[in-house]
């Protein structure tokens, strides 16, 4: 297409917007029409092209009961699960005790800050005490222990302590290999 001199590309064929105001109007129709039908909360904000607090406010404002889809967890199950979560117990055994998937505990525990760093802390703690008790049960395994023996003999335990507790892994030597 070729335009004339002088001539703005803008000119041509344009249309022009729609002011904000109506567009939200027009919305604010659709999702009151929606909402009347009985439509579900979820396909309300997909067919509307609006927000959930957006359909939560127009059903409000005129005074209509959202349906909402049944949860899988309800909020005795979510409180119950929350104290597990705390405890730290591992999302696959309050799944299978709550008869629910991981996915389900693991949206329980979204939003948790808090909880997830305790939970962190609480894995740590759990490994730091085994690996500590295995380098110590793996000292009385040998009537002469060597560093080199234990080493070879809890591997994977001494790597770990000596990359996330070295300070005790020392003492231990010390302690224990100070005249060897």
């Amino acid at each position: 297409m070729a335009y004339g001199k002088g001539e703005s590309i803008n000119v041509r064929a344009v249309k022009q917007p729609k002011p904000q105001a109506n567009i939200d109007k027009e919305r604010h129709k659709e999702t009151l029409k929606l909402l009347k039908s009985g439509m579900p909360l979820r396909d309300v904000i997909s067919k509307a092209n609006v927000s959930a607090a957006t359909v939560r406010n127009i059903a409000r404002v005129h005074g209509i009961v959202l349906i909402e889809h049944n949860r899988k967890v309800s909020s005795s199950m979510h409180r119950s699960i929350l104290i597990q979560l705390l405890v730290g117990k591992p999302t696959e055994v309050i799944a299978r005790d709550f008869n629910l998937s991981v996915g389900d505990i693991e949206q329980v525990l979204v939003g948790q800050a808090a909880i997830k760093i305790l939970r962190q802390r609480i894995r740590f703690y759990t490994r730091r005490k085994a690996s500590r008790r295995a380098i110590i049960g793996t000292l009385y395994t040998f009537s002469s222990p060597t560093i080199s023996h234990i080493r070879h003999t809890a591997d994977k335990d001494y790597m770990w302590l000596y990359k996330h507790d070295r300070e005790w892994l020392n003492n231990f030597k010390k302690i224990y290999f100070s005249n060897k």
